[in-house]
């Protein structure tokens, strides 16, 4: 879906949901956006993206970019999907918890 296509989705609002990959401390993105010291992973089932505009925390929850520990969490992301540099990013408005029964994008 969004990682097969990217640029049908340039500019629109989205919502994925996956797992909380901190600054890419898995390697699962080519290269770190450097929009901002909050930028994070998420990775979904058909692939990751770049989250940036919001830090990784809500109710419940404070996720650290730097931080192993953090790894894994789930979270549902909404905002505008971009493209910078043949990357897609998703901006964030929305951040909250999630679980892996609701693994995915949501476009």
């Amino acid at each position: 879906m969004i990682a097969l296509d990217p640029e049908a989705y340039d500019g629109k609002p989205i919502t994925v949901r996956g797992r909380f990959r901190g600054r890419n401390l898995q390697g699962d993105m080519p290269s770190w956006p450097r929009q901002s010291a909050s930028d994070f992973v998420l990775q979904a089932a058909d692939g990751a993206i770049w989250v940036t505009g919001a830090k990784p925390k809500g109710k419940g929850f404070d996720l650290d970019p730097q931080a192993r520990r953090d790894l894994g969490r789930w979270l549902e992301v909404s905002g505008t999907l971009t493209i910078a540099e043949g990357q897609p990013m998703l901006k964030a408005t929305v951040i909250a918890q999630s679980s892996p029964d609701d693994e995915g994008p949501l476009a």
